[in-house]
């Protein structure tokens, strides 16, 4: 579930698809789905379309009690950084580097709110904490350049006094 939709927008697009705009529950799947599907316009709605309604309706269910379930104050400011309207801020090329499944812009860029997202299951923090720290890691090693490569040693070696200290 957290998989089929990684990006935090993704989710807070899903969250939103079970709401009308006068904030009552829309019961009605078809129109959930096309709902979800508006909230993100060309050219990037390639990369966020679920084509299959089917697959929508069980994974946005999932993540619809997964948001139900979370109780906690981060639940508000991840809801809030991930809106509709940070969402249309984003410059255009961050906006093309996000996309539904393995977002590696919101593992790379806002890692402090997607973290925020709680993860089901006895280790399955540790198992996103690993797939946010590979993202990362291929996302720096595209840089050649001598300062994306000092400051991507620099991250690792914070990672690791990081974990120490924990």
């Amino acid at each position: 579930m957290t998989e089929y939709f990684g990006c935090g927008f993704a989710r807070v697009a899903v969250r939103r698809s079970f709401f009308k705009p006068n904030g009552k529950v829309e019961y009605d799947q078809e129109l959930r789905w096309k709902s979800y599907l508006s909230q993100f316009r060309r050219p990037h709605c390639d990369r966020f379309v679920v084509a299959d309604k089917k697959a929508y309706d069980k994974h946005s269910n999932a993540l619809s009690l997964h948001f139900k379930k979370w109780n906690t104050k981060d639940k508000n400011q991840y809801i809030e950084f991930f809106s509709q309207g940070n969402w249309d801020s984003l410059p255009e090329l961050e906006k093309k580097q996000h996309e539904r499944v393995n977002c590696q812009a919101c593992d790379v860029h806002h890692y402090s709110f997607q973290t925020l997202f709680p993860s089901r299951g006895k280790n399955s923090s540790i198992g996103l904490q690993d797939t946010v720290n590979k993202n990362t890691k291929a996302c720096f090693a595209t840089f050649k350049c001598c300062k994306c490569q000092a400051y991507f040693k620099g991250y690792q070696k914070g990672s690791r006094q990081n974990l120490r200290r924990n």
